[in-house]
């Protein structure tokens, strides 16, 4: 992964000068088989309609993205006519230059500042949770009845993280709940051993490894090592539901619900961009590891990440959303110790 790249990197499928729709983007391109995530089991599947939300809110990036150098031909065949006029070609040509440089800016700039992910204020207030108090031992128990007859027992825990993540709605908590452990026992993540990600665990994409500060179990992701062409959907998403897991139980030995996601963005580019994946990933926390996420620090994101980000926002739960925080530099390390870095050596 890079530093941050202040430079335009046409993504793929602008090829020829058009935008490809979002759900020939989205389309699962594997090398290593013809597979895809509707052949997933249970709701590892992308149940929902990708292309339709993603065509609407890619292209408005896309445009938004272009826009200035739209502005920049428009200029320049202003420039050339106002010289082929008058013949006075020196003259016209200065001219026709401070022209663009005084309205890109005002036109141009805003467009691509809109882009770029908003790094996160210190001190900046964060909508809260209204249900992060501990909910009541009553609606614990009454969802707990309603959730009987499941085969496996539900413990408080998981009880309270689904409650709270259905702010506090009983029957969506239920519903939400029953529909995870049938999906638990159909795709089994629990059971997901090291040898059956081989393959992804040697892209070094992902490790957890060390705490945060507030002592949460860090999930490191490296997200500039991952490339939509390389991969096989189904491993990718096993993969991710492996080290979930394993966060999860390193959580639950200090008696700890939550983890620390740090996404680190140097080397992110346009084959890092896996709207696939990430829907599917999302939709995995949101129905099946609801408040397991304390926080997401997406760490030294280059300029091309922008075009990304305003895209897969738009799939995240606004409480989630929340807790993501854009950190750059040694900002990180204010947040986790540099010891705690898998990679970094620390020097005295």
């Amino acid at each position: 992964m890079s530093p941050f790249a202040c430079c335009f990197v046409v993504p793929e499928g602008l090829s020829d000068g058009t935008l490809e729709s979002a759900s020939d983007v989205l389309r699962t391109q594997d090398v290593a088989g013809e597979h895809s995530l509707a052949e997933l089991p249970g709701d590892v599947q992308v149940m929902e309609d990708v292309a339709t939300e993603s065509n609407t809110v890619g292209c408005r990036s896309a445009l938004m993205m272009l826009m200035p150098f739209a502005l920049i031909m428009a200029h320049a065949v202003v420039m050339l006519g106002l010289a082929g006029a008058s013949g006075s070609w020196k003259i016209n040509i200065i001219l026709g230059t401070i022209l663009l440089l005084i309205l890109l800016p005002l036109e141009g700039l805003p467009w691509i500042l809109d882009a770029v992910p908003k790094p996160h204020v210190k001190g900046e207030p964060v909508t809260p949770n209204i249900f992060e108090e501990v909910t009541v031992d009553d609606d614990i128990k009454n969802l707990q009845s309603l959730c009987a007859g499941l085969a496996a027992a539900v413990d408080d825990a998981t009880c309270r993280r689904f409650l709270r993540a259905r702010k506090g709605n009983l029957v969506d908590a239920a519903a939400s709940l029953q529909k995870s452990v049938h999906w638990r026992e159909e795709v089994r993540p629990g059971d997901i051993t090291a040898d059956e990600v081989q393959r992804e665990m040697a892209t070094g994409k992902g490790i957890v490894h060390g705490w945060d500060k507030t002592g949460l179990p860090i999930l490191w992701v490296f997200l500039g090592r991952h490339s939509r062409a390389g991969r096989n959907a189904q491993e990718t998403v096993k993969f991710i539901l492996y080290s979930l897991e394993q966060a999860v139980r390193i959580a639950e030995s200090r008696s700890l619900e939550q983890m620390c996601v740090v996404v680190d963005l140097s080397g992110f580019s346009t084959r890092s961009m896996d709207f696939e994946v990430t829907k599917s990933l999302f939709n995995i926390l949101k129905h099946h590891y609801p408040e397991h996420i304390g926080k997401i620090l997406l760490w030294n994101a280059p300029f091309v990440f922008g075009m990304f980000w305003n895209i897969v926002r738009n799939w995240i739960d606004p409480v989630t959303e929340n807790k993501v925080q854009f950190v750059s530099g040694d900002m990180l390390f204010e947040l986790v110790d540099r010891a705690e870095h898998p990679e970094l050596q620390v020097t005295h």
